[in-house]
């Protein structure tokens, strides 16, 4: 099953206009895994997102641990025109996550 990009912080998937919550996902997830015996979960990730903080990137992060997709595609946030993010200020940007 395919989670579609996003970050995983309620507040960012708001900023975005996206009609669900973190917990969706992870009530999505459970449910799939009960369902269908050995399945994979792949997701894409947008980070950077305008005024996304180190705690929404913490609950992002977090729930990847969480779920343990079989895959990720990770990518930085850039701005598309004609999206309300576009106007959005860049600075408010987390600063730069090391492991």
């Amino acid at each position: 099953m395919f989670f579609l990009k996003q970050p995983y912080s309620d507040k960012i998937l708001k900023l975005m206009n996206r009609g669900y919550t973190r917990k969706f996902y992870l009530d999505l997830a459970e449910n799939y895994r009960k369902i269908v015996k050995g399945a994979c979960l792949t997701t894409d990730i947008i980070v950077g997102f305008p005024t996304q903080t180190q705690t929404d990137f913490q609950d992002t992060y977090s729930l990847l641990n969480d779920l343990e997709f079989n895959s990720a595609y990770i990518f930085k946030y850039s701005p598309r025109p004609y999206t309300p993010s576009r106007f959005t200020r860049m600075s408010a940007r987390s600063p730069r996550i090391r492991s």
